[in-house]
């Protein structure tokens, strides 16, 4: 496999619960790329309320879950996965769908 710029690979998703929000992104590339979670446009780092495991699937791929613990409105608002090695990234904003009747949805941004 020759050098290959970093990309985000369609499998990610996220699933809300009452209590906890899981988010998942993959990315392959060359050299072997890295991800991190950002959010409101800032690095997300693992703490109290959020829970973020790598997982590394062979040389060239690499998975990146995130957990938040009692999601707020708030929290998830441009929640925003970066992949990036020597030769560029790329970012997929994430889509959070509420079950409340009253909510109006929520916004997302990319970070160039």
């Amino acid at each position: 496999m020759s050098l290959v710029n970093p990309l985000i690979l369609p499998s990610f998703y996220c699933m809300k619960t009452a209590d906890q929000l899981n988010c998942s992104c993959e990315t392959v590339g060359k050299p072997s790329p890295t991800l991190q979670w950002y959010l409101d446009g800032l690095p997300v780092n693992h703490s109290d309320k959020f829970a973020i495991s790598n997982e590394l699937l062979n040389e060239t791929r690499l998975k990146i879950i995130i957990t938040v613990n009692q999601p707020q409105e708030r929290d998830l608002s441009t929640l925003l996965c970066r992949s990036s090695n020597s030769l560029g990234s790329a970012s997929q904003p994430f889509y959070v769908l509420q079950t409340s009747a009253e909510s109006q949805g929520l916004s997302y941004s990319t970070i160039d």
